[in-house]
């Protein structure tokens, strides 16, 4: 569900920019049923979008955790970081476990790195396309 409302607001946010540069052309979205392709739960507390160059989209997600008013000390075992094949859906690598206590939020830069912020950790990190921690 959350990400449904992320998604849309993104698109608000496109609208917006497409309005700011004067041009009258705006991006078609359409509902694709059955897109992405999920393992069971897997899109509980989704904390970040992203998309990469190809444009395939990235979900930073607290796999098994949710929101606490005190944060869990232990990393989470799953992985975190989700990349999903723009066309059919399919999640084409993960990765992130053992990395994060309660992941916050992730963008993809101009050169397919990925940022994630994580709030338990108070810790911003970059890491490159396939998971390898750079900074």
């Amino acid at each position: 569900m959350i990400f449904i409302v992320v998604f849309f607001i993104s698109c608000n946010n496109i609208k917006k920019a497409y309005k700011k540069n004067n041009s009258s052309e705006l991006p078609k979205y359409e509902l694709v049923k059955g897109w992405p392709l999920l393992p069971k739960g897997t899109l509980k507390q989704v904390t970040g979008i992203g998309i990469d160059n190809n444009p395939n989209i990235f979900l930073f997600v607290r796999t098994g955790r949710g929101w606490t008013d005190v944060f869990p000390d232990s990393l989470i075992s799953n992985n975190t970081v989700f990349i999903f094949d723009k066309e059919t859906g399919k999640i084409i690598n993960s990765w992130g476990a053992n990395l994060f206590i309660m992941p916050h939020s992730l963008t993809v830069d101009k050169d397919n790195n990925v940022w994630v912020t994580d709030v338990g950790l108070q810790q911003v990190f970059k890491f490159t396309h396939d998971g390898k921690r750079s900074i």
